[in-house]
């Protein structure tokens, strides 16, 4: 069989993998997550349908919000909407349990190809852009970053893609710091430290941010507050001090809700160093932050959880010996 061959559903050996082949398909049917499997009903292009079971669906759907179903559902109706396209490679026709026969795709990441899916993310549409960001939002305040990253970056490309033709560079500037502080903010969530100091390193680079940003005292904030906390996660203690004192951090975005947040990674950057380079811990101020949450009790003002990082111990090996006391017992 020729590499990359199109088959139709009709052409399919039942049991049999066939390989370096592809079967474009047709979703008809609202995707149903079993906790196990996706499941969905496809068709070819001579409208002969199957069933078609994903497993290891977490590749597609990036996610750790696994115990809710309905969140579950509605990421699998943005990925798999009725009469989308898609491409199953080396596709697996088999005899099922039940006695039915039905497609089966163990790996979604390398032989699922949701091809509308790809294309709706890069359009080049204002509107697409907006509803990407709003996707990105909607699944950071559930604490789903892994998928507001994938949102996030998609974005990012669509912005990428638009500034080759594009007459308005501020507005998509504008639009382009907005996405990296908020993928910035999900990577620190994840303690991806290395990816959010990449991504607010455009911070650094530009001169005016007043210029270019449409509200700069809150976004540009809290790229400034993400920037300094991708530092102190990296313990790089000194640049946060020489980034404090530049003309990166001037009156106009200090002042207000900025400042206060600037306070707070003074106050952080100096617990920090003391756990790095002392061991030493404020349990008692770790507590007090616990008590405020379960209390509900407003903490200041934060665009991240930079309280609750702390420095990781130091050790030389993966074991702690500690001298115990013998007791002996009579042997009968």
């Amino acid at each position: 069989m020729e590499a990359s061959a199109q088959l139709k559903i009709n052409l399919l050996r039942i049991n049999h993998v066939h390989l370096n082949s592809r079967l474009p398909l047709k979703v008809i049917s609202t995707p149903i997550w079993t906790g196990y499997a996706v499941h969905i009903v496809v068709q070819d292009e001579n409208s002969h349908c199957v069933r078609l079971s994903i497993y290891n669906w977490s590749s597609i759907v990036n996610t750790r919000q696994i115990k809710s179903y309905t969140y579950i559902q509605e990421c699998l109706l943005r990925l798999l909407p009725m009469n989308s396209c898609i491409v199953l490679l080396d596709p697996w026709l088999k005899m099922c349990h039940d006695g039915e026969i039905s497609l089966r795709c163990e790996s979604p990441n390398t032989h699922l190809l949701m091809i509308d899916f790809e294309t709706r993310c890069s359009t080049n549409s204002r509107t697409n852009l907006d509803q990407l960001r709003q996707w990105g939002n909607a699944s950071y305040q559930v604490d789903d970053n892994l998928r507001a990253i994938e949102f996030y970056t998609y974005g990012l490309r669509q912005i990428d893609e638009q500034t080759e033709n594009s007459n308005n560079l501020n507005e998509l500037q504008q639009n382009r710091i907005r996405f990296i502080s908020n993928r910035s903010a999900c990577y620190l969530r994840e303690r991806h430290s290395t990816l959010a100091l990449a991504d607010t390193s455009i911070f650094l680079s530009i001169d005016d941010l007043s210029y270019i940003l449409e509200s700069p005292k809150i976004t540009a904030g809290k790229l400034l507050f993400r920037c300094l906390s991708a530092h102190l996660h990296l313990g790089l203690f000194d640049d946060v001090e020489g980034l404090l004192q530049s003309r990166h951090f001037g009156a106009n975005l200090l002042d207000g809700e900025n400042s206060a947040s600037v306070a707070i990674l003074e106050r952080e950057s100096q617990r920090l160093q003391e756990e790095i380079t002392k061991q030493r811990y404020d349990i008692c101020g770790m507590l007090r932050e616990q008590t405020l949450i379960h209390t509900n009790d407003k903490l200041p003002l934060m665009f991240i959880d930079l309280p609750h990082y702390h420095s990781e111990c130091q050790r030389n090996d993966l074991f702690q010996i500690r001298p115990c006391r013998v007791i002996q017992t009579n042997a009968y």
